[in-house]
């Protein structure tokens, strides 16, 4: 039988045990919040055991609930925590290192911050040690405003090179971080029709939302609004056989987002965001298989 005693910590136990959870719930779907309304895309996770658990959120508008909430990128540890709050937007975040990330961020400016005629905004590509705080700026672009971000995402390809996910430009681009210069980039019209997809052109056409260069030189690309994720070859452009979805065939995608390749396998994993699912294409030389 149970004491009084017993019964009554059990009791405290079990009810601080609830609280703790329910602020977890809290704190974490505070985080994945969606409005409609905002300019909110999607929250990137990324797991980096050396470097912890990497969360990137963006702007949320001014409202009761949210009365103010500038974008972070948080990196949770085991013995601390990391959040900078320097820009209105984070994007994708990728591990570079044991102890360092790179990240893509955005900021809306004032006509008279850009110098220009109307509001801009600035796209940032920088690398935040996650061990002192400290972040280095690789590349940076004014781009004039929109609803949506320009970059959306970024891949390291060597010392000198970053591969950028042009969200507003429907394309995607090679930069030389030291010159500044563009050496290489393939735009989705040299593929697709203006008229195809969810989203008429010119505005938001393709939502390009991520970008990731593979091993043997391809390079994957997610077309959200095309309901699509494409493989480009550098010289000859997409490669038809490679091609998963189809623009309006929901049944395989569905405005998805963050597609990753998987080397070891071959299989694409994505987050096929309207069906609500994570899932996993295999290519067995002719078709996908999930």
């Amino acid at each position: 039988m149970f004491s009084k005693s017993t019964f009554t910590r059990r009791t405290i136990r079990i009810v601080l045990a609830c609280l703790i959870l329910l602020s977890i719930a809290i704190l974490f779907f505070a985080y994945i919040d969606y409005d409609e309304q905002s300019y909110i895309d999607s929250t990137e996770f990324q797991s980096v055991p050396e470097s912890g658990l990497v969360i990137t959120t963006q702007t949320v508008p001014r409202t009761r609930l949210h009365p103010s909430s500038p974008g972070e990128i948080i990196i949770i540890r085991s013995n601390r925590s990391i959040i900078n709050q320097t820009y209105s937007s984070y994007w994708d975040a990728d591990p570079l290192s044991s102890n360092s990330i790179v990240y893509v961020a955005s900021d809306r400016l004032t006509a008279q911050q850009c110098n220009a005629q109307t509001s801009c905004n600035l796209n940032v590509v920088e690398v935040l040690n996650t061990t002192t705080g400290n972040t280095t700026r690789l590349f940076s672009r004014v781009t004039p405003s929109s609803g949506h971000n320009p970059y959306h995402d970024v891949d390291v390809l060597n010392e000198s090179h970053i591969l950028v996910a042009d969200t507003l430009n429907d394309r995607i681009f090679i930069v030389n971080i030291n010159s500044g210069i563009i050496t290489w980039e393939w735009d989705a019209q040299a593929y697709l029709p203006v008229g195809a997809g969810d989203s008429g052109f010119p505005a938001d056409w393709t939502h390009l939302n991520d970008v990731e260069a593979l091993a043997d030189g391809r390079i994957m690309v997610s077309l959200r609004n095309q309901d699509q994720v494409v493989f480009v070859n550098r010289s000859t452009g997409v490669i038809d056989e490679r091609t998963l979805g189809a623009a309006g065939n929901h049944s395989i995608l569905y405005e998805q987002h963050n597609p990753d390749y998987l080397e070891s396998c071959g299989s694409v994993l994505v987050a096929d965001s309207e069906n609500n699912r994570v899932i996993e294409y295999q290519y067995d030389g002719s078709t996908y298989r999930q």
